[in-house]
């Protein structure tokens, strides 16, 4: 009789105790939306100069920064942390993970979020990243073109984000700022065929060496930078 009651016990419990179906539901944060699943929630977080906040399951936590200011990946060490070019809902992305799973940081960067505003999304030494990494794909502004092919994230070891950064810092960022004008004009406002024409076209006749001329970016920088520098250049400073 107690072996008959101790099995109606387990089986009542597990009839009426069984844990909630684990979905995934939509995150509203009215400039952003992602999907998670629905052990998720929201955290508020104050900000300065941003909108912040943090999503967190009790064993992993993400957060956000909405804002002009937004910081990026540049900290971000090149040896222990695979980068991945893609285009999210219709938007260019940087995003990151660490080459040891679980230790390092798992982000996404969007540098034109919406309205010139930057958004990252990311979490450190994360127990389960591959709930996040699908939930980067799931993320759209207002002016956001959902994607209809499913998003691939290629961390392939072809793409570094801090390798056109340098390249800009150590050749260009004297004269020149990725999207305002300085003594020069922005790299934002150029073009690969404008860039090699002043310093890869060595056809140029005119000869004088003003630091505004071709012939001086042609002889400072031709023997340092390939056509392959200048796209990393143009990349870092959309």
């Amino acid at each position: 009789m107690k072996s008959i009651s101790a099995s109606l016990l387990i089986l009542l419990f597990f009839t009426y105790c069984k844990p909630e179906e684990v979905k995934i539901i939509e995150f509203d944060f009215k400039v952003f939306k992602l999907e998670l699943p629905n052990t998720w929630r929201k955290i508020e977080r104050n900000g300065i100069d941003s909108f912040v906040g943090e999503l967190t399951d009790g064993n992993d936590s993400i957060y956000f920064d909405y804002g002009r200011y937004s910081s990026d990946f540049k900290h971000e060490d090149d040896l222990t942390q695979l980068f991945s070019k893609e285009k999210v809902n219709g938007k260019k992305a940087i995003i990151t993970k660490p080459t040891n799973y679980g230790k390092g940081l798992v982000g996404i960067l969007f540098k034109k979020a919406n309205h010139k505003n930057k958004f990252v999304l990311a979490g450190r030494n994360l127990k389960n990243e591959e709930i996040v990494l699908e939930a980067f794909k799931t993320i759209v502004f207002e002016d956001s073109e959902k994607d209809t092919i499913p998003i691939k994230f290629n961390f392939n070891g072809d793409f570094n984000p801090n390798i056109g950064r340098n390249l800009f810092m150590q050749n260009c960022a004297s004269c020149h700022h990725p999207s305002k004008y300085g003594t020069g004009p922005s790299i934002k406002s150029m073009d690969l065929i404008s860039m090699k024409k002043w310093i890869l076209d060595s056809t140029e006749t005119k000869r004088t060496e003003t630091i505004a001329d071709k012939f001086y970016h042609q002889k400072k920088f031709n023997q340092y930078l390939s056509e392959e520098d200048l796209m990393k250049i143009i990349d870092h400073c959309e």
